[in-house]
């Protein structure tokens, strides 16, 4: 069974569906029995496959419906090239509520960093990223803040990945 949930921002595309366009097409059953399938999209994570290596998941229940859901440090990773374009300003904000809620497990990423070069990598364009690209960074955080100006977020966050953990 798979569940495509985007709890931050479900409408989001509505207005300006082009901002949406990284969809793979799946072929997903529509019941139980696999009888019927329904024409599915889901769009394509950078470096989801450590999602499932790393187990950056936990177990929940909704309605009686267990399923597995990326937790912090999981969405933190599948975030970390996205937050750098124009296309997902909205990235921004959720790697910075990430930061401020403590559930990002640093020390998990920089194990990861250390033995897989592709993280490693993204990383690194991240880092150079918020250092160059600060105001950016910080606009699209500000921009779903509820009328803060958040004015710290990229250095607070280029922070977070650069000290040893």
């Amino acid at each position: 069974m798979v569940y495509n949930v985007d709890l931050l921002h479900p409408t989001m595309g509505e207005p300006n569906p082009e901002m949406f366009v990284d969809h793979l097409d799946l072929d997903i059953s529509s019941d139980v029995n696999g009888v019927g399938v329904k024409a599915t999209t889901s769009i394509v994570l950078p470096n989801s496959a450590i999602l499932f290596s790393e187990n950056l998941f936990g177990k929940h229940t909704e309605f009686g419906v267990n399923f597995n859901l990326i937790d912090f440090t999981g969405m933190f990773i599948t975030k970390i090239d996205s937050c750098q374009s124009k296309k997902r300003p909205r990235d921004a904000f959720d790697l910075y509520v990430a930061l401020k809620s403590g559930e990002i497990d640093f020390s998990t990423i920089a194990r990861i960093r250390k033995e897989n070069s592709e993280i490693n990598q993204a990383l690194n364009r991240l880092s150079t990223y918020l250092q160059k690209n600060n105001e950016s960074f910080n606009q699209n955080v500000s921009r779903y803040a509820n009328g803060s100006t958040i004015e710290s977020a990229a250095f607070e966050l280029k922070d977070a990945i650069d000290k040893p953990h």
